[in-house]
């Protein structure tokens, strides 16, 4: 039934069964934006992994699993960020990055709009720099829906360290 009503809407797409009598819709891509990828961060340090690491170093790092490539990284700094810290950042980063110093008081909106900026994707995402990425076709998922002249904005799932939703997207 998921199958044809795909047909019915003209959407482009396959349904997956994920188990336990689920299924899931996967929206083919028709086209292949460049995806910049906007992080604002100030280098918070966590534990992960039994180590204490900034979290921008995790994020950038899991970003190789990401089976699309048409990626810029554009992190927006904090002035006090360490040099080991954007040298971390600058070794692990997969793809194209720019790392932009922002020397004003803290502002999370505005360091956005610093990224939105340099940006040169068609399709901008921002992301946190406390989250790691854990599904390879992560982009896909998210930017098929952007296909639809409907939609305007896409939000992922978030699962917190015990796997319990933070998010389900957006809905606006």
């Amino acid at each position: 039934a998921v199958a044809e009503a795909l047909v019915r809407r003209g959407i482009p797409g396959e349904v997956v069964d994920v188990g336990y009598g689920y299924h899931r819709v996967k929206r083919e891509l028709t086209a292949t934006p460049k995806v910049s990828i906007i992080v604002p961060t100030r280098g918070t340090v966590g534990r992960l992994w039994g180590l204490d690491l900034p979290y921008i170093v995790n994020l950038v790092d899991s970003l190789r699993i990401s089976t699309y490539q048409h990626i810029e990284v554009i992190v927006v700094y904090d002035t006090e960020m360490s040099a080991d810290t954007l040298d971390a950042i600058k070794r692990r980063s997969p793809f194209p990055l720019e790392l932009i110093e922002y020397t004003e008081p803290f502002n999370f909106s505005k360091k956005c709009n610093v990224g939105a900026l340099a940006a040169s994707g068609d399709v901008l995402m921002f992301l946190n720099d406390d989250m790691e990425i854990l599904s390879e076709d992560w982009v896909e998922r998210m930017i098929c829906f952007l296909e639809d002249p409907t939609v305007g904005l896409v939000g992922p799932l978030l699962l917190l360290d015990n796997f319990l939703i933070q998010s389900a997207g957006h809905v606006t």
